[in-house]
Order: C-alpha cells, then sequence, then structure tokens
C-alpha cells in the first residue's frame, strides 16, 4: 500500500482501472523520449542471461512452427511485402561464419534452379554501368575482394595448372621484343591501333603458348587488350596468328567463316 502511495505522489497520475486488459491503453500516444527509453532497456535485457535463454526459447518456438512452410502458407496476401520487408531489414548485415557454413551444408550437394531470362535481365538492368560503390555501398570494397578471390588462382575456369607463373627463356629479352614490334610496323596485329595511340608499348605475345619458343615466326605484337582476348580459343588463335604471319588474306578469310567464334575486335 506504501508502495502504490508513493508511486502516485512521485508520478502524480492515477493506475487506470482497466490496467492488463485487452487494448486498455489503444489511443495513447507515447512520446518520443518515452520511445528511446523503452528501446534502450529492451536492447538491455536481451543482452542479460534471462533476455539470452528467452530469445532462445522463443526462437525454438517460432523456427518450429514455421519449418517447412512458405511464406504464401504463413501470410497469405501479403506473402511478398513481408519478404521484401525481411530481406530489407537482414540487408547489409553481415552473416557469421557459423551461419554461413551451416547454409553452405545444407544447400551442399543440392542443384539450384537455372535462373528465369526475366530474372537475369533484371539484373542485368539494375547493375548495368554501376560502380560496386552504386551497388554495394559500404561493402564496396569488401565485395571487391570477395569477386576477385573467387576468380584467382585454381578457381578461375582459365586455370592450366600455373603455366603463367613459368619464366619465359633467355632469348626473350627486350632487343628481340623491339625487333619483333619494328617488324610488325608498331601496330596491334588484331586491331590495328599503333603504340602511339594506345599509349604502352604493345606485348609480344608467343603463339603456339610455349615461353620457351623464342622464335620470330612464333612471335607476334598485340596491344594490351587484344593479348588478353587470346586465353580464350586458343586453337582458333594459333591458326589465326599463323596465317596473319603468311599475310594470306583468302585463308583469312576462310578461317574466319568456318569458325563457329566471334571475334569482335577483328
Amino acid at each position: 500500500m506504501k508502495k502504490n502511495m508513493v508511486f502516485q505522489k512521485k508520478y502524480k497520475k492515477r493506475i487506470a482501472w482497466n490496467k492488463g486488459l485487452k487494448g486498455w491503453n489503444k489511443g495513447h500516444v507515447v512520446s518520443d523520449n518515452t520511445k528511446k527509453k523503452q528501446s534502450e532497456s529492451t536492447k538491455i535485457f536481451w543482452q542479460t542471461p534471462e533476455g539470452l535463454l528467452k530469445k532462445q526459447r522463443m526462437s525454438k518456438r517460432t523456427s518450429k512452427r514455421l519449418r517447412g512452410k512458405t511464406y504464401k502458407q504463413l501470410y497469405g496476401d501479403r506473402a511478398e511485402k513481408i519478404r521484401r520487408k525481411i530481406g530489407d531489414a537482414q540487408k547489409g548485415i553481415p552473416k557469421s561464419e557459423e551461419h554461413n557454413k551451416k547454409v553452405g551444408e545444407a544447400k551442399r550437394g543440392k542443384k539450384r534452379k537455372p535462373f528465369s531470362k526475366e530474372w537475369k535481365k533484371k539484373l542485368g538492368d539494375a547493375t548495368r554501368g554501376k560502380t560496386y560503390e552504386e551497388i554495394y555501398g559500404s561493402r564496396a570494397n569488401i565485395e571487391r575482394i570477395k569477386r576477385s578471390e573467387s576468380h584467382k588462382g585454381e578457381k578461375s575456369y582459365l586455370w592450366r595448372g600455373g603455366i603463367s607463373f613459368k619464366p619465359y627463356g633467355l632469348a626473350f629479352n627486350r632487343n628481340l621484343r623491339e625487333i619483333i614490334r619494328d617488324r610488325d610496323k608498331r601496330k596491334c596485329q588484331i586491331c590495328g591501333k599503333t603504340e602511339f595511340k594506345n599509349g604502352k608499348k604493345l606485348a609480344v605475345h608467343h603463339i603456339n603458348y610455349n615461353k620457351k619458343d623464342n622464335d620470330p615466326k612464333n612471335l607476334i605484337s598485340l596491344c594490351r587488350s587484344c593479348h588478353s582476348e587470346t586465353n580464350h580459343n586458343r586453337d582458333y588463335w594459333i591458326k589465326w596468328f599463323a596465317l596473319i604471319l603468311k599475310r594470306s588474306d583468302e585463308q583469312l578469310n576462310q578461317l574466319k567463316t568456318s569458325e563457329k567464334v566471334r571475334v569482335d575486335k577483328i
């Protein structure tokens, strides 16, 4: 009784007779300061041992209730709205290693459904012409590193056992490279750009991809961009460069029509 009187004196407010009944505080406006205090006290509670245990029990009950059910079964017409709301709330929150491991184990061995043409088009339209910063925001550097690591070394589809790390032959020196560039009139033998237009010295490419074979007949001048293109369809490029060195236009046109490989820069 005394406690109740002290409470009333302190706050000068009578306790509502219907407190605890359903809808007793309906229409009651709560100030921003009160909301802030309630939010802070709730956060503190969930960090206590009692709060963590309660969260664990609630999580188990919720997962048991939701397991095996779709958004449509749970929320009906509101399924799409709820899905978006949950997705937006989770966006940008880093997941723990344990969580990622569990998700990986659950998906391992299962084939993913192929992406639809409509989905691919939407993704392309959403990201086309945008930088990492525009797409990922503050996570741009992390995503850039992740993307780079996922295609590095043995993970790359162009991996050929690490042959790019093998050393060149002793004969492949600066003098030999300059001789080849002069022979090719300082022009890229695919796109025709000169060293002056590129602003850089032309790369000297090994036609048969053998770094030890430094015969001038096996070397050709290319710009950096075209040189990177020669990592794809190696058999095609070996034939192409062989015909360029012979300067046979008729055979070159035959090769274009016979090979079903599109080369945008030629």
